[in-house]
């Protein structure tokens, strides 16, 4: 936490290695900020911070060389329902340039808010697969 470089502007992301030593799995850690302390901001303005850190973390990893990502709804500290933001979410991914060679993995941890985006997944995308609180986007 302490080599993170602030200030990371709104819809913006870093990205950083993790030494190998510390014993993590992961060979990266990517910090996206969508928490606006703006009251002032419409829905789309919130939606566009969802895009561009979303954008910006695969266009990081796949620079990197980094073949998956995992993340949770990037719904910018409750500022924006779970199913707004996960709808731009996969709006998003699926349109980026980068997308194809970065597989997204969005992890949801409570039982309710799974079932809740699992159902609104089934009748608004009946493509996308969803199992044990992970959506996987490949």
């Amino acid at each position: 936490e302490r080599d993170i470089l602030y200030p990371i502007p709104l819809g913006g992301a870093k990205i950083y290695p993790i030494n190998r030593d510390v014993g993590c799995h992961f060979s990266h850690c990517i910090v996206a900020s969508t928490l606006h302390h703006l009251e002032l901001m419409t829905l789309q303005d919130k939606l566009s911070v969802v895009r561009g850190a979303l954008n910006s973390s695969v266009r990081l990893a796949a620079n990197r060389g980094v073949r998956s990502i995992c993340t949770t709804i990037l719904s910018g500290g409750w500022r924006l329902t779970i199913e707004d933001a996960l709808d731009e979410m996969l709006t998003t991914y699926f349109h980026a340039s980068q997308s194809p060679t970065v597989h997204l993995l969005v992890h949801i941890r409570d039982a309710k808010e799974f079932q809740r985006i699992k159902a609104h997944l089934e009748q608004t995308r009946n493509s996308i697969v969803c199992n044990d609180g992970i959506i996987e986007l490949k």
